[in-house]
C-alpha cells in the first residue's frame, strides 16, 4: 500500500507544519455539517423515522421487508414496501427505501439503480435526487452533485405529504449546496443557501457558524460577528464570537486585527473551554509555545479529558521533541475517541518518528486503520473532505487524505487537496512528498484538479 510504504519512512523533527493549523484549525471554530451520507441504519426507525411522527405498528411490514432483504428475497421486500407506502403516503417511494437497504448492505451499484428507478417512476419526489447528489458529492463529482441537489431542493420545497420529510430534505440539500459553494469559494452562493437552511431551521448552530464564515470571507465582518454571537447564544459551549473572528483574521494574515479580537476574547470569555483551545491554537500558529502551553493548561483545568486539548498538548510536545509525552497525549485522545482521524494520524506520526521497531510497526497499523476507515465510510470521507477544504485538518493530514484519494482513483480530488496544501504559506513535514505526488497526478490522464 502506497500510504503504508510512505509511513515507513523516517519523519524528522516536526516543523512549523505541525504548528500551522495543527489540530483544531477551523474545525474547532466551525462545526462542519457535511451532508449526511445516503446510508441509513438498517432498521425500521432508520428507514422511516425521519419522515413520520412516530414509528409504530403501521410499519411492521418494513421490519418484515428487512428480513426478506437479508434473506435475498428482493422482490418480496419490494412488495411489502410498496404496500406500506400505499398505506402511509408520508414515506418516500418504495424504491428509495429499497435503495437505503442496499446502501446499508454496502451494495452501492444496486442502490444507485434503485434511486434511478425512483427518479424515473416518481419524478416529483425529491429524495432520489438528494441521495444521488449525496453520492456524487462523496465521490467528488461536484458539478453533478450541485445539479442534483438544486433539483432536489426545488422539489423538496413543493413536497406536501410530509412536513417532517420535507424539512429533512430541505436541510440536507441546502447543507450540501453550501458545502459545494464553500469548496468553490463562492461565498455569496454559500450565504444564500445557508440563509435558506436557517429559514427552515433557525436554531441550527452549525448553519449559523458556516454562515458567519461565508460572511467574513466577503468582508462583512459585522454580519459575521453577529452570526457567531447568535450561535454562541444558542449553545454556550461554542467558542465565542471574538475568538472565532480573531482566528479567521489570523488565517487571513491580518495579525493586528487577530490580536485585537483575541485580547477581547480573553477578557470576556476565558472560562470557556473551546475559546481557550482556539486561542491556544492561534498562539501555536504564531510559534508562541509558552503562550499556547499556558492557555492549554487553563483549558485542561476546565476539562482534563478534552480530546482537542490532548491533541494540542501532543503537538506542543512534538515541537519540543518530547516524543514519549506526545505519544501519551495522542494515545489517550485515541482511547477517548477511537474513530477520531486526527488522533489516529498524529499517533501514527509520533510513533513512526521513533527508532523502536515495535512502535514503528504500530504506526503502520494505525495508518492502515485510518486508510481502512476512510475508504469504507462514505460519510467519514465526505466530512474529511469538507474539513480539509475548510481548513479543519493540518497539511500533513491533508497529504494523507490526498494519498488515500489517489490510491482509490480520485485523482482530481487528490490534486485539489494537494494544491491547497503546497500553496499554503506554512511549512509542513510532508511538503516534498506532497509536491512529488501532485506532479505525478498532473502528469497522468484525468489528473487535473476539478471544481
Amino acid at each position: 500500500m502506497m500510504l503504508v510504504d510512505n509511513l515507513r519512512r523516517r519523519f524528522g523533527r516536526p516543523s512549523a507544519a505541525v504548528r500551522g493549523g495543527a489540530i483544531l484549525g477551523l474545525a474547532a471554530i466551525l462545526t462542519l455539517a457535511a451532508p449526511a451520507a445516503a446510508r441509513a441504519q438498517l432498521d425500521v426507525a432508520g428507514l422511516v423515522g425521519y419522515a413520520v411522527s412516530s414509528v409504530d405498528t403501521r410499519f411492521s411490514d418494513v421490519e418484515a421487508a428487512i428480513v426478506r432483504f437479508r434473506n435475498g428475497d428482493i422482490a418480496g421486500a419490494k412488495e411489502l414496501l410498496d404496500g406500506v407506502r400505499q398505506r402511509v403516503p408520508e414515506l418516500p417511494p418504495s424504491q428509495v427505501t429499497l435503495a437505503k437497504m442496499y446502501f446499508a448492505a454496502n451494495q452501492e451499484a444496486q442502490g444507485r439503480a434503485a434511486l434511478d428507478e425512483a427518479a424515473t417512476k416518481a419524478p416529483d419526489d425529491p429524495e432520489a435526487f438528494v441521495l444521488l447528489g449525496d453520492l456524487d458529492l462523496q465521490q467528488g463529482h461536484v458539478t453533478g452533485a450541485a445539479l442534483l441537489m438544486e433539483k432536489g431542493l426545488v422539489l423538496a420545497e413543493k413536497l406536501q405529504n410530509s412536513a417532517k420529510r420535507r424539512r429533512s430534505l430541505v436541510v440536507r440539500s441546502t447543507s450540501a449546496l453550501a458545502t459545494i459553494a464553500e469548496r468553490r469559494e463562492d461565498w455569496a452562493a454559500a450565504t444564500r443557501v445557508l440563509q435558506r437552511w436557517l429559514t427552515e431551521s433557525p436554531g441550527e448552530t452549525a448553519a449559523l457558524r458556516r454562515l458567519g464564515r461565508a460572511q467574513f470571507m466577503q468582508k462583512d465582518y459585522q454580519a459575521a460577528y453577529a452570526s457567531f454571537a447568535k450561535a454562541r447564544e444558542l449553545d454556550a459551549t461554542l467558542p465565542g464570537p471574538d475568538v472565532t473572528v480573531g482566528r479567521l483574521f489570523g488565517q487571513e494574515g491580518d495579525d493586528a486585527q487577530a490580536a485585537k479580537f483575541m485580547d477581547r476574547a480573553m477578557q470576556a470569555d476565558a472560562d470557556n473551554l473551546n475559546t481557550l483551545l482556539v486561542y491556544a491554537q492561534w498562539a501555536l500558529d504564531k510559534n508562541d509555545l509558552d503562550l499556547a502551553q499556558k492557555t492549554l493548561a487553563n483549558a485542561k483545568r476546565l476539562d482534563d479529558a478534552s480530546v482537542d486539548a490532548l491533541l494540542l498538548e501532543g503537538v506542543i510536545a512534538r515541537l519540543k521533541s518530547q516524543l514519549p509525552e506526545a505519544e501519551k497525549s495522542f494515545e489517550t485522545a485515541h482511547l477517548l475517541d477511537p474513530v477520531n482521524f486526527n488522533a489516529v494520524n498524529q499517533l501514527a506520526l509520533v510513533l513512526i518518528s521513533q527508532t523502536d521497531k515495535e512502535k514503528r510497526d504500530r504506526a503502520v497499523k494505525y495508518a492502515e486503520i485510518n486508510a481502512r476507515n476512510f475508504r469504507q465510510s462514505a460519510e467519514a470521507e465526505q466530512m474529511l473532505s469538507s474539513a480539509v477544504q475548510l481548513g479543519g485538518l493540518n497539511a500533513d493530514s491533508s497529504y494523507l487524505v490526498a494519498k488515500m484519494m489517489y490510491d482509490s482513483g480520485r485523482k482530481p480530488e487528490a490534486a485539489r487537496l494537494l494544491e491547497q496544501a503546497v500553496s499554503s504559506k506554512q511549512m509542513f513535514v510532508q511538503r516534498g512528498p506532497a509536491e512529488a505526488l501532485l506532479a505525478v497526478i498532473r502528469s497522468e490522464p484525468g489528473g487535473a484538479a476539478g471544481n
